[in-house]
């Protein structure tokens, strides 16, 4: 159990939707930035019904929202999963809101966000959720050390595939973007 600090950086991805405004068109930064807001309401929804916020304040390009106690790891994965099953449930919603081309665009975008994310890479959410997974197992420095290495290696392999899609057909600069920052702010958490 732990006291919950979770924080949401907004800077960096500001120039992560950028990247997709400018090289895409705005129809797929409108998008993208749509999905990142469902996503982040979800973490918020869960919060929001378990009640254990104390603080929620927009500072400085960041969300900050504080618990009032320590709370299980059972909940702090309830709030992780919380963004994901907002993009699974954004995908259901458009995939029967019509045939039109957007709701295929949200619906495959939807899909996509949620699994990228729930990669064992320490800044996603699916790296949170493997390293409680790994803390259940091992003591809190073998568990470090394990989503440590893992995610620091699904990091470079995601910059690697990037360039070589960004290589291979010219386009997905925007996942080049997206893979270099996860990386960047891999090796950022672990001089923290």
């Amino acid at each position: 159990m732990k006291k919950l600090a979770f924080y949401v950086r907004a800077i960096p991805f500001l120039l992560f939707f950028t990247s997709v405004f400018i090289l895409e068109g705005a129809r797929s930064g409108g998008i993208v930035v749509f999905l990142v807001l469902t996503h982040e309401i979800g973490h918020i929804a869960v919060i929001l019904i378990m009640g254990e916020i104390t603080e929620f304040s927009v500072r400085s390009g960041a969300m900050m929202i504080k618990s009032r106690a320590t709370i299980p790891y059972l909940y702090e994965t309830a709030i992780i999963l919380g963004g994901p099953l907002m993009n699974m449930t954004t995908a259901i919603i458009s995939h029967f809101m019509g045939p039109e081309e957007i709701f295929h665009e949200i619906f495959l975008g939807s899909l996509v966000f949620a699994t990228v994310n729930m990669l064992p890479i320490k800044t996603l959410d699916g790296g949170r959720v493997f390293y409680i997974a790994m803390l259940s197992v091992f003591s809190e420095r073998t568990a470090f050390a394990i989503s440590d290495f893992i995610s620091l290696f699904l990091s470079f392999l995601l910059v690697f595939t990037a360039l070589y899609l960004l290589f291979r057909t010219g386009g997905y600069i925007y996942l080049v973007f997206f893979a270099f920052l996860c990386c960047y702010r891999h090796l950022i958490s672990r001089n923290c």
